[in-house]
């Protein structure tokens, strides 16, 4: 499901103030139900400000995810907060939030939320997206500028995999774990920072991510034992006896989003 499916005009609002966290999150939630998909808009800003409590979703850079699964969903959707004048948002970066965005999931098995997270991580590793997004001046533009850089990403995917058979054959093979305090949009905005910087130096990189809905991509025993060193990268405590006699590299998420290239290289070393 590709991100602007979640996204309709009348859960996006281009320029507007807001007073703290808490007004965003209300802004956001009132905005959401306009798609629709809120039962019970007062249950689900709980369970958004719940979640908050855990840990900002601030991600850097001026933006914002707040996220929640609640049964008050009735469908997946996504809103839209820009916030020219910026708001404090306690973001990892201490930077004032000036896009925000609401990721609404219904309370069942399916995890879209934590798939949208992971394809709207990788695609804010790119600072000239971030700047599209709060250059956007109607929801029309802020939809289509999700839509184009998504499109993008779909095809430099297939073209990174394409040339991940071919150049990489013969490379040495790292390993990386990332896990955020809460398991979510840090995690893959990790992943996806490692896995850029790896496939810049040349290198073959696996990254297992421990998120909220499990681990992804888990490293197996054939991995551990062909890898020239492991970086984790993590903010709480991940399972790492099983690379007992190998060279592992312990850093924070914010460390692996700062400085990938230095970290591969330093499992090179």
């Amino acid at each position: 499901m590709r991100i602007t499916e979640l996204i309709s005009v009348d859960s996006v609002k281009i320029g507007g103030t807001a007073t703290d966290k808490n007004d965003v999150i209300t802004q956001l939630v009132d905005l959401v139900s306009n798609s629709g998909a809120i039962a019970d808009k007062e249950a689900f800003a709980r369970a958004v400000s719940a979640r908050e409590s855990n840990g900002s979703t601030g991600v850097g850079e001026g933006v914002a995810i707040p996220h929640a699964k609640s049964e008050a969903v009735t469908k997946p959707a996504v809103a839209v907060l820009t916030l020219p004048a910026g708001v404090d948002f306690d973001s990892i970066d201490g930077q004032p939030v000036k896009v925000a965005l609401l990721i609404a999931s219904p309370d069942d098995a399916n995890n879209i939320h934590l798939d949208v997270l992971s394809r709207l991580s990788s695609l804010l590793l790119d600072p000239g997206f971030i700047g599209n997004l709060k250059a956007a001046k109607t929801a029309e533009d802020f939809i289509n500028v999700v839509d184009k850089a998504e499109s993008a990403k779909f095809i430099a995917d297939a073209k990174a995999a394409e040339s991940n058979k071919v150049d990489l054959t013969g490379a040495p093979l790292v390993l990386a774990v990332t896990a955020c305090k809460t398991g979510v949009a840090l995690t893959y905005i990790a992943a996806e920072s490692l896995s850029n910087a790896a496939l810049a130096k040349k290198v073959n990189l696996i990254v297992e991510t421990d998120g909220a809905s499990g681990i992804g991509n888990a490293l197996t025993a054939e991995d551990i034992k062909a890898a020239q060193a492991i970086i984790v990268a993590a903010d709480r405590a991940v399972e790492t006896e099983r690379f007992s006699g190998k060279k592992v590299i312990t850093t924070s998420i914010n460390d692996s989003i700062a400085r990938p290239g230095e970290l591969i290289e330093q499992a090179l070393a």
